[in-house]
């Protein structure tokens, strides 16, 4: 219950003070989609809210760590409802702490992102 009140908090703070619309955080996020975040993510050395809710997604797409999924920094803006340098910088820290691998593929010139997760073998 506590988690979730943070949650709730969290959120309606953020839509807020957030200055991007409502219609431009959500228009690629799916309705019927949703991230899960396991007892054992918890105990990972993710610092704050964004990096574990960024983790559980990437975790999540990725199929555990099975797969790379394409993914942009206008998608984890919209999970995260933030700004793009909040989006980079998470995702910069979860690569520096060795939870998410990024590789670049480049497709007729165009270069795109694909992450994925790692699921550490010890968890604080």
């Amino acid at each position: 219950e506590c988690l979730h009140r943070k949650v709730i908090v969290s959120i309606t703070k953020r839509l807020k003070i957030c200055s991007i619309p409502n219609y431009i955080i959500m228009k690629n996020v799916k309705d019927d989609y949703c991230c899960l975040i396991h007892g054992w993510m918890l105990r990972t050395s993710c610092s704050n809210w964004n990096e574990l809710a960024v983790y559980a997604l990437v975790y999540d797409l990725s199929q555990g760590g099975k797969i790379e999924f394409p993914m942009s920094i206008s998608y984890v803006r919209e999970w995260l409802m933030c700004c793009k340098q909040t989006a980079i910088t998470t995702m910069k820290r979860l690569e520096e702490k060795g939870l998410i691998v990024k590789t670049q593929h480049e497709t007729d010139g165009v270069i795109s992102n694909r992450y994925s997760a790692v699921k550490p073998n010890f968890v604080i």
